[in-house]
């Protein structure tokens, strides 16, 4: 059978040390993550949360953003730089007006770019078959298949983003939009869903703003589950045996948990990592990880002679817990990094 005591073996005996030496000399590990953690929490005063959905969930190198940033890099579109860009002869050889424009296709092309940019082209007859659902289909006095109702109507309101003071405007348009749509008066026969280019970061915030008051309650709870969990009653009694019971130990277990969001986040803030606003839930469960580790330091406690000296048992402790808590480490490590550096269409934390 297969072992692995050529790793356990060393590392419980490390550990062994170091907690020993935790318990002679305790008060630089309980100052230092103390000011650390409160030098690193000051990031959160340099919060700026990430909410473009573009950013977020496209790949970095994807082909759109290379052709958004190529076409719309300046306010105005000219015909001569239209041209050039879609149809150019060869290197160094392009000019405006006289060679490309001999073509008729492309004046047609730049006639209606540059005049008939607001006018409504109709005809008599067109294709509806990506707008509407749930349609019924008849025939008209000549025997012709005609569409006779639709159940459902998708509008599309083609607004421009660019250039920025543009985009501002429009953004404006889509949130009043969005407003009288909330206000529009219930009625029976009528049924409205819409959406927009901010519907994404909107929802995403929301999410998180209903989550942030969430964690203060959920932690208390977590304090006061931790507590009730670590009590050990007297056998036969309705009495505590303080000697066996680790309340405080439970408590501060569970702080060390949120001192480690705290740093996390504050200090990734600090190197200019961009926050984003899905990423609230990661508190919960960094706490209840955080919390089970505690609840393993508690058992190796427990699991120790009261015979022993406090370094004896503090050392055993660590020998027995840390190599469990640290192989729980390791792998939440690989899972960060896997999905950091995998190849998903996401970026940032």
């Amino acid at each position: 059978m297969l072992e692995f005591g050529c790793l356990e073996r060393p590392l419980a005996k490390f550990f062994h040390g170091y907690g020993a030496f935790v318990s002679r000399h305790p008060f630089p590990f309980v100052a230092f993550p103390v000011l650390l953690t409160l030098y690193l929490s000051t990031g959160f005063f340099y919060l700026n949360p990430q909410t473009d959905a573009i950013y977020l969930y496209t790949p970095t190198d994807a082909p759109s953003k290379i052709e958004r940033q190529a076409s719309f890099k300046s306010s105005f579109l000219t015909s001569e730089k239209i041209i050039h860009d879609l149809w150019p002869l060869g290197e160094d050889n392009y000019v405006p007006g006289r060679a490309v424009t001999q073509s008729r296709e492309a004046q047609i092309f730049l006639f209606v770019r540059d005049f008939l940019e607001d006018e409504s082209i109709t005809s008599k007859s067109g294709y509806l078959g990506a707008g509407i659902g749930g349609v019924s289909l008849g025939r008209d006095d000549n025997g012709t298949v005609i569409l006779a109702s639709a159940r459902a109507w998708l509008m599309i309101y083609q607004l421009k983003f660019f250039p920025t003071n543009v985009s501002y405007v429009s953004g404006v348009w889509e949130k009043t939009f969005k407003l009288h749509m909330d206000n529009y008066p219930e009625d029976p026969y009528i049924s409205i869903t819409y959406f927009h280019s901010q519907t994404l970061a909107e929802e995403l915030k929301r999410n998180a703003d209903s989550l942030a008051p969430r964690f203060i309650s959920a932690f208390v709870i977590l304090v006061i589950f931790a507590v009730i969990c670590s009590m050990v009653m007297i056998k036969g009694t309705f009495y505590f045996d303080w000697v066996l019971s680790k309340p405080i130990l439970s408590i501060f277990g569970v702080i060390n948990a949120g001192m480690g969001i705290a740093s996390a986040m504050g200090g990734l803030v600090l190197l200019n990592v961009q926050y984003n606003d899905i990423v609230a839930v990661m508190p919960f469960l960094v706490v209840a990880v955080g919390t089970d580790n505690m609840f393993l330091m508690v058992a190796a406690v427990k699991r120790t002679s009261r015979a022993l000296s406090v370094e004896e048992r503090i050392g055993e402790c660590m020998a027995d817990a840390a190599v469990s808590i640290l192989i729980t480490a390791l792998t939440g490590y690989q899972q960060h990094f896997g999905a950091l550096y995998g190849l998903y269409a996401a970026n940032g934390w």
